[in-house]
C-alpha cells in the first residue's frame, strides 16, 4: 500500500488500528479516533513523528507501538499535545534508528505503566523527568548502543521491573537504583526485578544499597564492572539489607574477582554464577543463612578450586545442583549430605578425581549426570544413591572401576541409564550372565562409544521393564543373545555398529528372526 486513501471513511467506533508499509500517514483520515485503544505503526517512510492532528483524537489510546520507522526523530511534534494521551499505558518503540532523544520532562504521559525501547540506534538519553511517571511499573531498554545514561534523577517509586540489555556505551545507572543510608524513604524506588546485561562500559553501581524490595537481580556480561552493589551480602550481626531477594545471577563479569565478604540474603532460592573468571572459592559459610535455597548453578569458573557444600542446615531445601566447566575443581568436599537434593549434574571438570564419600546418603537424589570428567577413576566406596531414576555417565574415559562395584543392582528405581564414551573393565559381555548387574526397573538403556563392548549377554533378558535399547558407535559389538531381547522392548536403535548391522539386516541377517517383532527399529 503506497499511501492511505484520503477518501477513506472516518471510523468513529474503531478500537484497534494497524498501519504498516505505507509511504506516509495521512492525518486527514485519522481525525475521529476517540474510541481507539490500540495503535500500531510499522515501516512507514517519511514518518518523523506522530502528527498533532492525530494525537488530538487519541484520548482513549492505551497501547502505542511504533516499529521500523527509520526516519522518526521524535515521538511528537509538540509537548503540549501529549496531554491528550492521558489514557496511554503502554509505549513500545522498536527499530527506529533515528530517534535521538526523549529528554524533555513533559515528553512522556504520566499515565504510562510500561515502556519498552528496543534498538534505538541514535538514542543517547532518556528524560530526566522519569520520576514524574508515577504509574510506571516496567522499563525495558535493549540494544540502544549510544545510550550513555538512563536518568540523572530518581526513578519513580512505582517502578517494579528495570531491564537494561546491550547498551554498549551506558556508563552509569540511575541514582534511584540504589538507596543511600539516610535517604528519604517516601520517594524511594520499590524495584523488585533488576536485569543488567551486556553493558561493557558500566564500571560500578551508584553509592548506596539496592532497594530492600528487590526479589530478582541478574548481572550478565558486564566485563568492566569492578564490584557488585553494596548490600548484596549480609555482614554478621547486620540487618539483612535485601530481605526479599530470591534470585541472584552473576555471569560474564570478567573484571570481578570475588563476592564481597559476608553471607547471601536469607530468602535466596536460586543462585547462578557463570563465567566468573577470577572466582577461586565458594565457602559453605556464605550460604549459612539461606534456609530456602533450592538451586545452585556454577558454570565456567576456570580457577575455582574450592567448593564447600558439606551439610549445613541452610542447605536443607537445596534440590538442584549443577557444576559445569570448572577445570581446576578437584573435590566437592569430604562430606556431601544434602538431604533433599534431587538433581546433580557435574560437567567438564577436568581435574575432578573423586565424588564425595557420603554420596550414597543422598536419599532424595533422582538424577545424576556426569559428563567429561576424565580424571574421575571410581565411585565412592558407599556406591551410588539408591533412589536414582536417571544415571548418565559421559566421556569419563579413566573410570576403570568395574561396573560390578558400582552397586547398580541396588538402584531399584533406576529407569534410564546412559553410558557414553566410557569403557569400564569387564564390559566385553554386557550385562552379566546372571542379570544381576542392572536393576530390573530399567526401561531405557543407551550405550555409545563403549569400545570394549563385544556382545550383549542373555542377562539382558532379566531387564523385564526394558522398552528402549540404543547401541551407537560400538565398532566391536557383534553378538546378541540367542534367546533374544526382552519381550517388553518397543524400540531398538543400532547405529554405526558394522559387525552387528550385518547380522541384523532385514530378512537376511541371522538375528533378524529374534528382532523382527520389535515395533520400532532402526539398523543404520
Amino acid at each position: 500500500m503506497p499511501k492511505l486513501d484520503r477518501s477513506t471513511n472516518k471510523p468513529p467506533s474503531l478500537r484497534e488500528l494497524n498501519i504498516r508499509e505505507c509511504n506516509e500517514v495521512v492525518p486527514k483520515i485519522l481525525t475521529d479516533l476517540t474510541l481507539l485503544t490500540t495503535l500500531r505503526i510499522g515501516r512507514i517512510s517519511r514518518f518523523t513523528s506522530l502528527p498533532n492532528v492525530l494525537i488530538q483524537s487519541l484520548e482513549s489510546l492505551e497501547i502505542l507501538e511504533i516499529q521500523d520507522c527509520h526516519e522518526m526523530i521524535s515521538l511528537w511534534q509538540e509537548r503540549a499535545s501529549v496531554e491528550r494521551l492521558a489514557s496511554l499505558r503502554r509505549l513500545e518503540i522498536h527499530n527506529c534508528s533515528q530517534l535521538v532523544s526523549l529528554e524533555n520532562e513533559e515528553s512522556l504521559p504520566c499515565s504510562l505503566e510500561v515502556v519498552n525501547l528496543v534498538n534505538g540506534g541514535a538514542l543517547e538519553k532518556l528524560p530526566n523527568g522519569l520520576h514524574m511517571l508515577t504509574c510506571l511499573r516496567s522499563l525495558s531498554i535493549r540494544r540502544c548502543a549510544r545510550l550513555i545514561s538512563v536518568a540523572e534523577t530518581c526513578l519513580p517509586s512505582s517502578l517494579k521491573h528495570l531491564q537494561l540489555i546491550n547498551c554498549d556505551t551506558l556508563m552509569s545507572l540511575p541514582l534511584g537504583v540504589t538507596v543511600l543510608m539516610h535517604a528519604n524513604k517516601s520517594n524511594q524506588c520499590l524495584l523488585e526485578e533488576l536485569e543488567i546485561q551486556s553493558c561493557p562500559s558500566l564500571k560500578s553501581f551508584p553509592k548506596g544499597k539496592l532497594p530492600s524490595t528487590l526479589k530478582s537481580l541478574a548481572i550478565r556480561d558486564c566485563r568492566n564492572l569492578l564490584s557488585l552493589p553494596e548490600g548484596i551480602m549480609c555482614i554478621d550481626n547486620d540487618v539483612n539489607p535485601m530481605p526479599l531477594l530470591e534470585e541472584l545471577t552473576v555471569s560474564g563479569c570478567s573484571s570481578l574477582t570475588t563476592f564481597p565478604a559476608g553471607v547471601f540474603p536469607s530468602r535466596l532460592k536460586t543462585f547462578h554464577v557463570w563465567d566468573f573468571n577470577q572466582l577461586e572459592s565458594l565457602s559453605r559459610w556464605m550460604f549459612r543463612s539461606n534456609m530456602l535455597l533450592e538451586c545452585i548453578s556454577i558454570w565456567n569458573c576456570p580457577i575455582l578450586k574450592i567448593l564447600e557444600l558439606e551439610y549445613h542446615a541452610s542447605l536443607m531445601h537445596l534440590s538442584e545442583l549443577e557444576i559445569s566447566c570448572c577445570p581446576s575443581l578437584k573435590s566437592l568436599g569430604s562430606s556431601f549430605s544434602i538431604p533433599n537434593l534431587k538433581s546433580l549434574k557435574i560437567e567438564d571438570c577436568l581435574t575432578l578425581k573423586s565424588l564425595p564419600n557420603q554420596m550414597h546418603n543422598l536419599k532424595s537424589l533422582e538424577s545424576l549426570i556426569i559428563l567429561d570428567c576424565p580424571s574421575l577413576t571410581s565411585f565412592p566406596d558407599g556406591g551410588l544413591p539408591h533412589n536414582l531414576t536417571k544415571l548418565e555417565i559421559w566421556n569419563c574415559e579413566n573410570l576403570k572401576q568395574p561396573m560390578s562395584d558400582w552397586g547398580m543392582h541396588r538402584l531399584t528405581s533406576l529407569q534410564c541409564f546412559h553410558l557414553v564414551g566410557t569403557s569400564p573393565p569387564e564390559m566385553s559381555s554386557f550385562p552379566d550372565e546372571g542379570g544381576l548387574l542392572l536393576p530390573t526397573s530399567l526401561n531405557f538403556l543407551f550405550l555409545e562409544r563403549v569400545q570394549n563392548l563385544e556382545s550383549l549377554s542373555r542377562g539382558i533378558q532379566e531387564l523385564t521393564s526394558l522398552v528402549q535399547l540404543w547401541i551407537i558407535n560400538c565398532p566391536n559389538v557383534w553378538s546378541l543373545p540367542k534367546e533374544g531381547l526382552p519381550p517388553t522392548l518397543g524400540q531398538l536403535y543400532i547405529g554405526n555398529c558394522p559387525l552387528l548391522k550385518r547380522r541384523c539386516s532385514k530378512e537376511k541377517g541371522e538375528y533378524w528372526p529374534i528382532i523382527a517383532h520389535i515395533p520400532h527399529m532402526v539398523i543404520d
